[in-house]
Parts: C-alpha cells; sequence; structure tokens
C-alpha cells in the first residue's frame, strides 16, 4: 500500500483502502446526537381469566405504556428499545398449593411482531427461545433488540415500531385468581433533547 499526495492509502492497484473507522448513523436535522439510555417500567397484577389462564404479551410497541413514558416523550425527538424485560414475581409459596393450581407453562421471546397474548401453549412453544414458566416460581424473560431494523431510532409521536417482544402462557390454574405480578422492563435508548 501506499500514500498518494493527499495522505491516503491507495492500494497498489489504485483502489482506496477499506475504511477501518466508527460508522455513524445519521441524526436527524438539526437533532442533538447525544444519546441517554433508561430503564422505564410497567406493573401488571397476573390475574387468571376465566378459564384458568395465565397469558399475557408485551411488545416493543407497548413502551408507551410504561408508567414514565409520557415525561420522556416531552424531552426528546427519538427512541429505540434495546431490550425487555419480564419478571414474574409469585404471590405465595413457591411450594405446591393445590387451592391454587400450580402448573408449568412457557414463555418465550421473538422477533415477529407481537399483537395479542397467545392462545395456547403451542403458540409459545413455536419459538425457539422458549422456557418452562411455573405459576408457583419466580421467572424473567429477557427479549434483546438485533438487527439494523430493530436498532433505528423512531419518532416519539410516531406510531411506534413493533419488533417483537416476550409471550407467556400457562394453563389448568384456578379461574380469576391472583397469582402475582408481572414488573416489564424497557431499555430504551433517546435522543434528539428538545
Amino acid at each position: 500500500m501506499k500514500k498518494n499526495r493527499n495522505g491516503r492509502t491507495r492500494r497498489s492497484n489504485g483502489e482506496l483502502a477499506p475504511y477501518r473507522g466508527s460508522i455513524r448513523l445519521p441524526v436527524g436535522s438539526g437533532l442533538d446526537p447525544r444519546t441517554e439510555k433508561h430503564n422505564l417500567t410497567e406493573i401488571y397484577t397476573a390475574v387468571t381469566n376465566g378459564s384458568g389462564e395465565l397469558r399475557g404479551y408485551t411488545a416493543t410497541s407497548n413502551v408507551s405504556a410504561a408508567l414514565d413514558w409520557s415525561n420522556f416523550v416531552g424531552i426528546y425527538e427519538e427512541f429505540r428499545v434495546l431490550g425487555i424485560r419480564v419478571e414474574y414475581h409469585n404471590s405465595y409459596n413457591d411450594a405446591y398449593d393445590p387451592s391454587r393450581g400450580n402448573f408449568a407453562g412457557l414463555i418465550a421471546d421473538t422477533h415477529v411482531p407481537v399483537i395479542g397474548p397467545p392462545g395456547n401453549v403451542g403458540d409459545v412453544g413455536q419459538f425457539v427461545n422458549w422456557k418452562t414458566f411455573k405459576s408457583g416460581r419466580p421467572c424473567t424473560h429477557e427479549w434483546r433488540a438485533r438487527g439494523v431494523e430493530e436498532l433505528q431510532f423512531s419518532n416519539t409521536n410516531a406510531v411506534l415500531p413493533n419488533h417483537g417482544g416476550i409471550l407467556w402462557f400457562v394453563n389448568q390454574l384456578n379461574a380469576g385468581t391472583d397469582y402475582g405480578q408481572y414488573v416489564v422492563t424497557y431499555l430504551v435508548e433517546f435522543r434528539g433533547r428538545r
């Protein structure tokens, strides 16, 4: 490789050598390029439906349900969801309680858009990253953004993108029973401070 008169390195055949520095994604016109990461949280009661099922989901597009989302929308122009964590905390002893029922189901993450809770265990088991979820034990599951599309910034005032999320399903429980809480935490990166 040789240096030309402009100081650029050239290969011997005259082509420019590949760039080895970092690549910065474009920032909207006039936006502050600095970013800040924040954990936004929402909490749900885990109550079975009339059929004795604990089933639910959260998706990247659900971040607007987080308790402090509206505070950040007023401060930043753009955001992206880098990860989601669902923590299930049971409200009774880990030991089997026959009066409540204590059965295993599945919890999984997916990078396919999630638009509602699963209808059965098979809807969760179709995904590669599933694991057993027991109503009588604490459980944590995570989703992490991957790929260029999932890592794009979106306008905080636009329709929120759905890049996937976490689904869970447990059945054969007592109908209408409080089994604990779901704590959903979104790791969100914001930029473009107003």
